[in-house]
């Protein structure tokens, strides 16, 4: 948890909202949590989710469109 507070306080100083939570309001973000394991979290609403492979294949395209030349060893 001092990690996770010592990061928000670094995010605030760039403009980046986090806030530091407790189990239940993990919980509440993420209901698949299990609260009982842990002593909070830190969420940050503008966080996303990326799938790796429609990610990988966005960079390989762009890379290729911008004159790459990808290579498969």
């Amino acid at each position: 948890m001092k990690e996770y507070k010592r990061l928000a306080t670094l995010g605030h100083s760039f403009n980046i909202d986090g806030q530091i939570v407790s189990p239940a309001e993990a919980k509440a973000i993420f209901p698949l949590l299990n609260p009982d394991v842990i002593e909070g979290g830190l969420y940050n609403p503008g966080d996303g989710v990326v799938d790796p492979s429609s990610y990988c294949s966005a960079l390989l395209r762009s890379a290729r469109k911008n004159g790459a030349k990808v290579c498969c060893c």
